[in-house]
């Protein structure tokens, strides 16, 4: 969990050691006239067998054009046990 703002950049994550995918968390919220609001989903994974997984988020210092740093806000993680639980 996260935010997205105009001062947001690109993060590369990883699951167990192999990249999963890049992060862009450039969102402009004053062209939609929102305000910035926190706890946002940055990044899902699915379908990991039950026991220990390392997630790695890696600041790239990369950014989309618009935006005006290469900032990575994250705020805590949720993960589920099975379909139904949540610890």
């Amino acid at each position: 969990l996260g935010r997205y703002g105009k001062d947001c950049g690109i993060a590369a994550v990883a699951v167990d050691g192999k990249p999963a995918r890049e992060v862009n968390l450039y969102y402009d919220w004053a062209a939609y006239g929102q305000e910035p609001f926190y706890g946002e989903s940055l990044f899902h994974v699915f379908g990991l067998p039950h026991g220990d997984h390392t997630i790695t988020v890696t600041v790239t210092g990369t950014s989309f054009d618009a935006a005006s740093g290469a900032t990575i806000a994250i705020e805590g993680a949720v993960l589920y046990d099975g379909p139904e639980k949540r610890r």
